[in-house]
């Protein structure tokens, strides 16, 4: 078989397989892979990732960046609810987040985000260096938040993103899985 008959074949298999890309043919070799992330521009290159590794599930990538978002800044960042809706109402949001990851009691917190595929889906566990939060308060919709611009990511994330959701007892580590999604059969 020549080689470009055999690279053809590949890219089927990969097309058929989900991926647009061919060139993501390997995502499907993946058993574990943490990837590092402290940044703004960092958590983007995480969801980079987790489209490639979904190709087409955009819920999924609105559940991790809610969870990774949380990560770096009530995390890592300390800034707590009442204070993010502050800076929110100030448009400092942003400004605030950078300017701490210049403190030097915030310069090397970094947040994981371990991707394992077992179980009949993917694990998506991502932990930050923070002190942990009530999280159950957060877990589901409420109408007291919904007109507000922020404290609703955990509870999207549980019920768009995830299969399943859940989160160490300390609050600093969540845990969400998506099942791998088999067609219908014909």
């Amino acid at each position: 078989m020549s080689a470009r008959k055999l690279h053809g074949n590949t890219m089927m298999k990969a097309m058929e397989s989900g991926y647009q890309n061919p060139n993501l043919e390997y995502l499907t070799l993946l058993e574990t892979c943490k990837l590092k992330f402290r940044t703004l521009k960092d958590l983007s290159l995480v969801l980079e990732f987790t489209k490639d590794l979904f190709p087409g599930n955009s819920n999924i990538l609105t559940g991790v960046r809610a969870i990774g978002l949380n990560a770096i800044e009530h995390g890592n960042l300390d800034i707590g609810y009442q204070y993010k809706a502050e800076l929110l109402a100030e448009k400092r949001w942003e400004e605030e987040v950078k300017m701490r990851l210049e403190i030097p009691e915030f310069a090397n917190k970094f947040a994981e985000a371990l991707f394992t595929k077992k179980d009949g889906g993917t694990y998506i566990i991502i932990t930050d260096k923070g002190n942990g939060f009530d999280w159950q308060k957060y877990f589901d919709i409420d109408p007291g938040r919904a007109g507000l611009g922020h404290g609703r990511g955990i509870a999207i994330a549980k019920s768009l993103a995830f299969d399943k959701l859940s989160y160490n007892q300390e609050g600093n580590q969540a845990i969400g899985f998506v099942e791998d999604k088999k067609g219908l059969d014909w």
